[in-house]
């Protein structure tokens, strides 16, 4: 899953949000810090998203902020993988 689709499904699960829906099936949602960056080389975060039927997706975030939203926009991200 890329970071814009992954972004808009919090969106849709998020009461708070105008993107909200309420018939949007519920993530888990795991968080891991990749900090071995003299092993791995990468420095960032990755996240399992676990759906309502079981299926899993991975979610690599290298970057905070701006940028990481921007690689994926550039990148032709779409919302149909939520």
């Amino acid at each position: 899953m890329d970071l814009l689709a992954f972004y808009h499904g919090l969106r849709m699960r998020n009461w708070t949000s105008d993107a909200y829906s309420p018939s949007a099936s519920p993530w888990r949602l795991q968080f891991f810090q990749c900090g071995y960056v003299g092993v791995s080389g990468w420095p960032g975060w990755r996240a399992v998203v676990t759906e309502g039927g079981g299926s899993r997706s991975w979610v690599d975030m290298p970057n905070s902020g701006p940028e990481s939203f921007l690689r994926d926009y550039a990148a032709a991200g779409e919302w149909q993988a939520c």
